[in-house]
């Protein structure tokens, strides 16, 4: 059964056509589109941007390669979600809550596009983003038993190191 931040959540989001996340199920649903839609423009013998954005995510879908949103559309979905899940854990102080709520398990799934934006909120308003940034980039920096502002200085330390800009 969901739960009531997945409620909160639903409520809040988007629909598709206004907010197209990038998860599989979604993705051979805008393959099924585009090949119909490049099927039809080859039968009229007009490719516009429309189909040559469509048969760019049939190539991209074949090799395996994920689509990528741009950096404002990264930018703004991460906020959005971020916004959501700062208001919906605000109050708790339960890891799992803050690390299971769907708008923080939607930034993970953004993948590297979501690490500069963590990064960023890491410093300017630590919160309990190592879970996110461990999935994101397979890697941890952190030492059992460092503190809260150990973790997130060795985070951010990493984050320098690896060429994003945080200040």
């Amino acid at each position: 059964m969901p739960s009531t931040a997945d409620w909160r959540l639903a409520s809040r989001l988007p629909s598709k056509a206004e907010d197209i996340e990038l998860f599989y199920p979604q993705l051979r649903e805008w393959v099924s589109e585009a090949v119909i839609r490049v099927w039809e423009g080859r039968a009229k013998d007009d490719l516009s941007d429309a189909h040559r954005q469509a048969m760019e995510m049939v190539e991209q879908w074949q090799h395996g390669r994920p689509l990528q949103p741009s950096a404002e559309e990264a930018a703004a979905r991460y906020r959005k979600y971020a916004d959501i899940w700062y208001e919906d854990t605000q109050l708790t102080s339960s890891l799992q809550e803050k690390v299971l709520h769907p708008a923080y398990l939607r930034i993970i799934g953004m993948g590297t596009a979501a690490l500069p934006f963590i990064l960023r909120d890491l410093s300017d308003r630590p919160a309990q983003w190592f879970v996110a940034l461990v999935s994101i980039t397979d890697t941890d920096p952190v030492r059992p038993g460092d503190s809260f502002a150990s973790a997130t200085k060795k985070w951010l330390r990493w984050g320098r190191d690896h060429g994003h800009e945080i200040d």
